[in-house]
């Protein structure tokens, strides 16, 4: 969500409301297994932390995320 809210709308009619996420962020050079967004995602579950596949969503979205088909159908 914070990322797709990041996305510049060109309507003036249109306004999005601005995701901002709260926690810790991944370390870059000494990341853990799973998810990078895990420290600070409100769907973290346990199985976040082990590693993840890229998968294909919506026809040519590629996602690695395990709640990413509920994501994507909460926010259709």
């Amino acid at each position: 969500k914070a990322l797709l809210s990041a996305i510049p709308v060109p309507s003036l009619k249109k306004k999005m409301e601005r995701v901002i996420l709260k926690g810790e962020l991944t370390s870059p050079v000494n990341p853990e297994p799973g998810c990078r967004f895990a420290k600070r995602c409100p769907y973290l579950e346990d199985k976040c932390r082990e590693p993840q596949t890229l998968q294909v969503k919506d026809g040519n979205h590629f996602v690695a995320c395990h709640k990413a088909e509920r994501i994507i159908a909460e926010n259709k």
